[in-house]
């Protein structure tokens, strides 16, 4: 089991990990915790201090990082966040009876 703060700087990693030119940042305000684990979201740097569509991310899909081992899962872009975390639930159920 990771913590919080561990979640977080798995989190940035996984961000640093990105191609992107520029800096990536967690968006603090938006994190969703959940008994499973922690969903991020991300944006540029650029973009938080400007708030100028010209400076944001495309395809930035927010992630889970799981609280048991701190694994990784990205999530879509095409539905609301609701979507994402229903359907990793409903899986999750399916695989752990």
């Amino acid at each position: 089991m990771i913590a919080a703060i561990e979640a977080k700087d798995i989190a940035l990693r996984y961000l640093q990990s990105l191609n992107f030119d520029g800096e990536l940042v967690l968006v603090e305000d938006e994190i969703i915790e959940k008994t499973y684990g922690w969903v991020f979201f991300y944006t540029s740097a650029e973009y938080l201090k400007s708030r100028d569509i010209t400076d944001a991310v495309a395809g930035n899909a927010p992630f889970l990082v799981e609280r048991d081992a701190g694994h990784v899962t990205v999530f879509g872009t095409a539905h609301p966040i609701s979507h994402y975390i229903a359907d990793y639930e409903n899986k999750r159920l399916h695989e752990h009876p």
